[in-house]
């Protein structure tokens, strides 16, 4: 993969992704939901979904990313954990969504 073909994929999944994904499970989601972002990354996807009053967690497995979603201020739980593995939730989920 030549650097342009890099940027022209990290390009999409940076601004395109996020917002093609949002647009398809914003119907199912309603105010006051309690929704889990799995592989929150740097929060690309819940801030697609404010606005719509839930109530996000997420996690992800690098706790570095993790610092850059936690500035945005969105989330109200973030957690670092490996979803390879099963995961000891503490709280139920009306929803799960991924990017």
């Amino acid at each position: 993969m030549t650097i342009k073909e890099y940027e022209l994929v990290a390009n999409w999944w940076k601004n395109e992704a996020p917002q093609r994904l949002a647009a398809k499970v914003k119907p199912y989601l309603k105010a006051g939901m309690i929704v889990l972002d799995a592989g929150a990354g740097t929060g690309l996807l819940a801030e697609q979904l404010t606005g719509l009053d839930l109530i996000i967690d997420g996690i992800d497995n690098s706790p570095d990313i993790l610092k850059q979603a936690r500035k945005k201020e969105i989330y109200r739980h973030l957690n670092v954990g490996d979803l390879r593995l099963v995961l000891p939730l503490s709280h139920q989920y009306d929803a799960i969504v991924s990017a």
